[in-house]
């Protein structure tokens, strides 16, 4: 139910903010990042069938808007999201011969990246990395015993920066560079 009523209330701000057909762009980006969230926090899988055909959804709508950004920026962004964590992913496999970051968040922070551009990926990366960061060493300390070890999904975290960037980037970055 809480799901519902979380859809129920972006619809309103979204739909009342962007109008009808920005919105309707904002709105399924929206969806996508709760749906996605929630099977991450309950599976702890981000399924391709929702972030693949999400990358390629909003870099082909990237042709065709006006006033959200453009193919050539979509594009940098699907690189950068899925290039930079990746990166991440080979370099802890290198250091650690395991698998720290599953694939699926490398694809979500793609298609991130093709709604947002590199701009908005460089912002969901720093933070996404710090509330998980901080969530996680707050799950590690209330445990009875201290286990860093602890498996914990970032899709949420990554879900939470991106619409945060949508919503207050701008006035964030602003307000940190000055």
């Amino acid at each position: 139910m809480l799901v519902e009523i979380v859809s129920g209330a972006a619809a309103l701000l979204i739909f009342s903010y962007h109008g009808i057909s920005l919105g309707l762009l904002h709105f399924t980006f929206f969806e996508l990042l709760l749906i996605i969230s929630c099977i991450d926090i309950d599976h702890r899988i981000i399924p391709n069938i929702l972030s693949l055909p999400g990358i390629l959804f909003f870099c082909v709508v990237s042709f065709f808007s006006q006033g959200i950004i453009t193919w050539q920026e979509s594009f940098l962004g699907i690189m950068a999201g899925g290039g930079i964590l990746y990166l991440i992913a080979l370099m802890y496999y290198g250091f650690k011969k395991t698998c720290g970051m599953g694939g699926g968040d490398i694809k979500l922070l793609a298609m991130v990246g093709a709604f947002t551009g590199w701009q908005g990926v460089l912002f969901t990366l720093f933070l996404s990395s710090l509330t998980g960061t901080i969530t996680g060493v707050g799950i590690i300390l209330s445990k009875q015993k201290f286990n860093m070890k602890i498996a914990i999904p970032f899709g949420p975290f990554i879900s939470f920066a991106a619409v945060v960037y949508l919503w207050f980037g701008d006035q964030l970055i602003y307000w940190y560079l000055n």
